[in-house]
């Protein structure tokens, strides 16, 4: 299998994640995606999304590349780029991972 389509679905989830951050604390969103961007982003449940980001996103597909190693170094290499690039992102973009 080539790189794009091992990576492909765990890349498009980190963006999906990275988009409502963004969207949640943009001038223009409703209060509803405010609220809800807001609620996983801050106080009380501020560590529920990254971590969901990190167990679905990143670490799954980690794990799966490591017990395919040494044949999957490239890939895995690929990836943490990708995921360390994304959560450099979401740190410099998004307010409330500040904090996390």
């Amino acid at each position: 299998m080539t790189r794009q389509v091992l990576i492909a679905p765990h890349r498009t989830l980190l963006y999906e994640y990275y988009d409502f951050f963004l969207a949640g604390q943009h001038p223009s969103a409703s209060p509803a995606l405010r609220w809800l961007a807001s609620k996983y982003g801050r106080g009380f449940q501020a560590h529920l999304m990254p971590a969901r980001m990190w167990r679905h996103g990143i670490h799954s597909f980690l794990e799966l590349l490591r017990h395919r190693l040494p044949a999957s170094l490239d890939h895995m290499l690929a990836f943490i780029y990708l995921a360390y690039s994304m959560m450099a992102l979401l740190y410099e973009t998004v307010t409330a991972f500040e904090d996390t």
